[in-house]
Parts: C-alpha cells; sequence; structure tokens
C-alpha cells in the first residue's frame, strides 16, 4: 500500500498552525497510534498536554476521533489524496493561548470606567451544554438538540439525542459530534456585556481621539449574545448566509468558519 498524506491543522485561539506529512499504509488502513506519533514529531509543544483529533464530515461539522476504529472512519471520508486532521487544545490550554492585550488590575472603585479593562471570564464547555441549533432528534423530536449529536453515518439528514441513542431506535452506524456549528451560551447577558467592552477597546485601538462617533453597525445583530447594533467590528461568516459575531463573542465563541472583519459599517 502507497503512504498516505496527512494535513495537519493545530487550532489555537490565536492561530492556525499547518503541517504535512505522510504515514505508512501497509494494511486496509493507515495505523492511528503511527498518527498520533507523528502528530507529537511535528508539534513538540502539545507534547504532554491534553489535545482532540478530528476531521470535518461532508456537512462542515467537526467529528472527533480517538480510537482505530473512529480513525478508519475519517480515513473513508477523504475525498482527495490528503487527509486533513485538526488538532485541538483542551480547555486549559487554549485559555493558557488566549491573547492577553489587557493587563489585569484590581478593581479601583475611585473611577469605574478603569475597571472596564478587566477582561471577562471565559465561557467553556464546564460551564454550559452544547446546543445544535437547528438540529431536531429525528426519535423524540427535541428541537433544538441538546448534549452530544448522534448522526448517522448512512441516512441523508437522522440525528438523535443522547437519549434516544441508547434506545437503540436506529440500526446504522453512527458518529458523535460534541461541538455546535452555532454554539449558543447559557449566559448571553454576560456576552453582551463583553462585547460591549470588547466593541470599546476596538475603538480605542483604532482611533483614540473619535471615540465619541463608533462605527455602529445598524440593523446587524449578534447571532450569539443578540447585541443590536453591532458596535465596533463586526465579523461576518463567508459561509454561512446570514451570520455575524460582535467583538466580544468573536473573542469566545470558536464558529469553525471564516470570519471577515469589517470595521465600516457598509449602510
Amino acid at each position: 500500500m502507497s503512504d498516505v498524506k496527512v494535513k495537519a491543522v493545530l487550532q489555537t485561539a490565536e492561530k492556525e498552525e499547518i503541517r504535512r506529512f505522510k504515514i505508512h499504509n501497509c494494511a486496509s488502513f493507515p495505523s492511528y497510534k503511527t498518527l498520533k506519533e507523528k502528530i507529537l514529531n511535528v508539534y513538540p509543544e502539545i507534547n504532554n498536554k491534553q489535545y482532540s483529533l478530528h476531521w470535518k464530515d461532508e456537512d462542515g461539522d467537526f467529528v472527533t476521533f480517538s480510537c482505530q476504529e473512529e480513525f478508519n472512519e475519517a480515513f473513508e471520508s477523504i475525498t482527495s489524496d490528503v487527509l486533513k486532521v485538526y488538532i485541538k487544545l483542551g480547555d486549559e490550554q487554549l485559555k493558557a493561548a488566549l491573547p492577553k492585550n489587557i493587563p489585569d488590575k484590581k478593581a479601583d472603585n475611585s473611577n469605574p470606567s478603569k475597571n472596564l479593562d478587566k477582561p471577562t471570564p471565559q465561557n467553556t464547555s464546564s460551564n454550559r451544554m452544547v446546543i445544535h441549533h437547528g438540529v431536531t432528534c429525528d426519535h423524540c423530536g427535541m428541537n433544538p438538540l441538546k448534549g452530544d449529536r448522534h448522526k448517522c453515518n448512512i441516512c441523508p439528514d437522522y440525528d438523535l439525542c443522547t437519549k434516544c441513542i441508547k434506545k437503540n431506535v436506529h440500526n446504522h452506524p453512527m458518529h458523535t459530534i460534541k461541538q455546535s456549528k452555532h454554539p449558543m451560551p447559557s449566559s448571553p447577558d454576560s456576552l453582551n456585556a463583553a462585547g460591549a467592552v470588547s466593541a470599546l477597546m476596538d475603538l480605542l485601538a483604532l482611533d483614540p481621539l473619535n471615540i465619541a462617533n463608533p462605527p455602529v453597525h445598524r440593523g446587524i445583530k449578534c447571532d450569539i449574545c443578540h447585541i443590536i447594533p453591532i458596535i465596533g467590528n463586526r465579523f461576518k461568516c463567508l459561509v454561512c448566509e446570514d451570520f455575524d459575531l460582535c467583538s466580544g463573542c468573536e473573542q469566545k465563541i470558536y464558529h469553525g468558519h471564516t470570519l471577515l472583519r469589517i470595521q465600516t459599517p457598509l449602510h
């Protein structure tokens, strides 16, 4: 059997680092163990750190694989001669990798405006339930589907929630999707505040003298915290038909698609 070409993408809060390499394939499927060894070899900085491996299915969803059987499914999904593998750090490593543009200061009650630059705590997966907006469990009808989403590998549009998949109501192979395409935080109010603070910091960075006339994207709503209009930088998805983020949500939410930053309102 020929070698398998791999394109590895290490995703952090700041950037994506891409490496290419080959793994030897001497059987029906390449070795999952060999893949992990190669990844740790080209990314030595993630040794002894928590990370997960993913591939992207035909719907654009990130599918986790952590064993040989799941890796085989990823290998079978190849539509070209290159297997693309996404590497995501665990929550603790992601928080450590976040840019620290603003120094952490103690609150100064004598001057409330100074407290605006106090960073907002990250909303991690440990304190929210993943909500798959626009996805319905095809057995119990849960909409939106909450928690792990189990998607059929054969049927074109069939999903189950965790409760229903335990009932063995569908006899086709399924794969588990833990991350939503459009995740919604459990506390939108906190992101509203974060969005306002982040927009203010954007304006200070762009033009400290013109903060009295901030760019206002009228009629544009953030699809995560629902703040309207978006003030400051607007981030528009280049894949989804109508999906925008404010500055605060863009820093906190991993959307998975390419976002276009718009500084000047279009109308």
